[in-house]
């Protein structure tokens, strides 16, 4: 946050007796921001309240399997453990070797401080943090956590794009006709958009601008390091297919489970739409704008609202254990954070 460089304090008249304290600019512009997002939080979750039947919900949810939340349960674990394989391979790319368990760990707690805090952000920032004091430099632990992100979104975008696809061949769905258009410009774009920037070594310009910041050229260096390493980018990627895969298979099997089955396929874009959409910075850790797009979108592919928002409960509840199991971890951590007692030999 910055702050304003002068005095808060202003006379409000020649016979004042006292001043009075005035907020800066910066401040208030973040308190209105605040309470804007607020507004529409409140707004999007009262329209949640009342436009599902809360007792069909609760009978629902009453009647799921224990069986069923123990293998969506499994799934979550799992899924941690491959993001934190992703998180090491993409370290290794830069010469900072870690042991499976330690990140592992290290992710367990970031994704407990990413459910209890006000921005997912938090949990990323613990990663950084705890890797900052890795062999191969600050910038190494920046850049596997940011291009560990954009590699699960693009797989995401990706299979959502694939699945409208065929939805759109096999009914005409106008979702799936949005997305395929506008998704399929939006990646033409940006795949011309790195050609250009390949064919006219743009970075390369970029970094050795006088006015680029030293850290950014320091990021764009580092980056280049990928292009030697094929086969731990592909596998980087095939764990990102693999992720949200069983994401989707999470949800569908928690419809099955309350006895309104979904198919995959619309599962799919859903998710992939909803996680854009949930990106938007118009509410509070997307609360209510994620379970809202998702409950609108499901009800379109034939869902009712309440077997929709059981699911989005169940999806809450069922990682709360998982939440928990990284808070035991952050309290018991050691504060270890240097890959210097972790260091070991990695082999893809």
């Amino acid at each position: 946050m910055s702050i304003d460089q002068h005095d808060p304090e202003m006379r409000q008249g020649d016979g004042d007796a006292g001043d009075a304290v005035k907020e800066p600019p910066s401040l208030l512009k973040k308190r209105l921001l605040f309470l804007a997002k607020l507004l529409i939080t409140v707004a999007l979750v009262s329209w949640i309240i009342s436009a599902v039947d809360w007792s069909d919900v609760g009978q629902r949810l009453m009647g799921m399997s224990w069986t069923i939340v123990a293998v969506v349960l499994f799934i979550w674990t799992v899924s941690v453990v491959g993001s934190a394989m992703k998180w090491q391979q993409l370290l290794a790319v830069h010469g900072a070797p870690y042991r499976l368990w330690v990140l592992t760990r290290w992710y367990f707690i970031a994704f407990f401080l990413s459910q209890f805090l006000p921005s997912v952000i938090g949990g990323d920032a613990y990663r950084v943090y705890k890797t900052l004091d890795n062999p191969a430099g600050k910038a190494s632990a920046v850049l596997a956590i940011f291009v560990e992100r954009a590699t699960g979104l693009l797989a995401l975008l990706a299979m959502g794009w694939v699945a409208a696809v065929i939805l759109l061949n096999q009914t005409g769905d106008s979702v799936a006709r949005w997305l395929v258009y506008f998704g399929g410009g939006c990646a033409v774009a940006g795949l011309i958009a790195m050609a250009l920037m390949v064919r006219f070594k743009m970075l390369g310009k970029i970094a050795r601008a006088r006015r680029c910041p030293r850290k950014v050229k320091v990021l764009i260096e580092r980056a280049w390091e990928y292009r030697g390493h094929p086969a731990r980018v592909t596998y980087v990627c095939l764990l990102s297919f693999l992720f949200h895969g069983s994401r989707a298979g999470i949800y569908a099997l928690l419809f099955w489970a309350i006895g309104e089955p979904q198919g995959v396929l619309e599962i799919t874009i859903v998710l992939a739409v909803t996680t854009v959409v949930s990106m938007l910075p118009i509410s509070l850790n997307g609360y209510g704008l994620l379970d809202g797009s998702f409950i609108y979108l499901m009800h379109q592919y034939g869902a009712s609202e309440e077997a929709a928002l059981a699911v989005m409960v169940l999806i809450r509840v069922t990682t709360i254990p998982i939440a928990l199991m990284g808070g035991v971890f952050y309290f018991a951590d050691n504060g270890e954070k240097t890959a210097r007692k972790t260091q070991t030999t990695l082999a893809v």
